[in-house]
């Protein structure tokens, strides 16, 4: 592995830079620098060359079926969220949804910018303008960063690593540089609030570990770079909607990683069941 030039190109130039542009935003706190953060990987796989141009002509490839899929999965953790804020008293009704107290089952709007309007509605009509929201929200967030991240995580490093590991493997590597790659800009503030050391460093890094998994899944799976992406704009969205908000910080991050704990591990399950069946498949082959 150390002697594929292109690997450790693309990794001490995502890192030179990604972390660079955060380090920007850590002194300055201009959310700009996150952004451009989010394309470093997508400009290391330009430095490629022909390894580079292969990868990007993997966009070509869009299976309608595999985002939609990605979309329904990434919602998963925010849903287990939403239910354990619900079970056991975690969170409260998010005051920006102000449900009508004349028992005419409607609800203002106040502070949150929804597609079809923030003017009183129904429970159903808030419930298609959310939804219209999160999805509109997400393919924003999507296009305008979270696509960055994945050309050059999942198009590139995670089928590259996988030429030298099984798929637990390499997703676990991947992972840890994935999750410790953000340290500048977590440390800055864009997660964590009040315990910033301790989601930086551990939270955070193991929240990651975990949605690597589904991202790598669907990598393999679909055999395409958008479905991540997507996933990924997702991941990236939902939590400014919810419907019950958590009681402080600390409880959104902890329940978020055991949500994140949850359905990583089925795609542990699934990657680890598809890694043992291609062990069989060849050894059949060979007559072994």
């Amino acid at each position: 592995m150390l002697a594929d030039r292109k690997l450790i190109q693309y990794l001490g130039i995502v890192v030179l830079l990604g972390m660079g542009f955060q380090t920007v935003f850590y002194f300055n706190h201009d959310s700009t620098w996150l952004l451009v953060a989010m394309w470093a990987p997508t400009l290391a796989v330009l430095t490629l060359g022909k390894t580079g141009l292969e990868v990007l002509r993997e966009l070509k490839k869009f299976p309608l079926r595999w985002v939609a899929l990605a979309l329904l999965l990434a919602l998963v953790p925010f849903a287990l969220n939403q239910i354990f804020y619900a079970v056991f008293n975690l969170g409260s009704w998010n005051p920006h949804f102000i449900l009508s107290p004349d028992g005419s089952r409607t609800i203002s709007i106040e502070k949150a910018s929804l597609v079809l309007g923030t003017e009183k509605q129904s429970y159903l009509f808030f419930a298609l303008n959310l939804a219209l929201s999160v999805l509109a929200g997400s393919i924003m967030t999507t296009l305008v960063g979270a696509l960055g991240e994945e050309i050059g995580w999942r198009g590139f490093l995670q089928l590259r690593l996988q030429k030298y590991f099984n798929v637990i493997s390499a997703t676990s590597i991947l992972a840890v540089i994935w999750a410790y790659w953000h340290i500048p800009a977590n440390l800055g503030g864009n997660n964590g609030g009040d315990h910033l050391a301790l989601v930086t460093f551990i939270i955070f890094p193991l929240g990651v570990f975990f949605m690597s998994f589904a991202l790598a899944w669907l990598r393999i799976r679909s055999a395409a770079i958008w479905p991540c992406a997507f996933f990924h704009g997702v991941n990236n969205t939902v939590g400014s909607v919810y419907l019950l908000k958590p009681h402080s910080d600390l409880i959104e991050n902890l329940i978020g990683l055991l949500s994140y704990a949850i359905v990583g591990s089925v795609f542990i399950y699934l990657l680890y069941r598809m890694q043992n069946s291609s062990i069989r498949h060849v050894t059949n082959a060979q007559g072994v």
